[in-house]
């Protein structure tokens, strides 16, 4: 399958998990997904993805969990001082972030069919992370793991995480607790 099909495949269940409300936006940003991932357009794609955070909804729970859990003040309200504005809100972050979410769907869910067409020769699969103090613990733990691709942890592991800019990858390994 190409970036292309998959692209379109994984990208409205990506985005309507969060934003369940916004169909036509979806449709609209779609076409700039695939062309993203496709043919490496990103800034396009983040930049549409940060217009529709600033004209459509405020909160994007994911990305206030993202913000909280790193103790991050959040970019996307204007900045107050003396009671009055002096700097507006800016959603460059988050739609940055939200392309990453989709590219990294596409780019984990490509690797995990490659993978389930080579589990004759490599039957094992570890988390992989970023060891960059960004990375969050549970994901760092689970990388010290090889477990066979049948194992239910892989059913349970959704790739990209959950969490934003989570950057987990799964790896193939020669054995089990490799």
């Amino acid at each position: 399958m190409d970036e292309r099909a998959l692209t379109e495949e994984l990208f409205p269940n990506i985005f309507l998990a969060d934003f369940p409300q916004h169909r036509d936006a979806m449709a609209k940003l779609l076409p700039l997904a695939v062309r993203a991932v496709a043919d490496g357009k990103m800034r396009e794609f983040e930049r549409a993805c940060a217009g529709f955070l600033a004209d459509g909804p405020m909160r994007w729970p994911r990305y206030d969990a993202h913000l909280s859990y790193w103790g991050e003040a959040d970019p996307r309200l204007p900045e107050i001082e003396d009671g009055e504005v002096v700097a507006d809100g800016d959603f460059r972050e988050a739609g940055e972030l939200l392309a990453h979410r989709v590219t990294m769907a596409v780019l984990q869910e490509r690797r995990r069919r490659q993978y389930l067409a080579e589990t004759d020769a490599f039957p094992f699969w570890r988390l992989r992370v970023i060891e960059d103090g960004r990375a969050y613990p549970d994901c760092v733990e689970a990388s010290k793991t090889a477990r066979h691709f049948t194992d239910p942890y892989w059913q349970s592991k959704a790739l990209p995480c959950a969490r934003l800019f989570c950057r987990c990858l799964i790896s193939r390994a020669e054995r089990e607790g490799a």
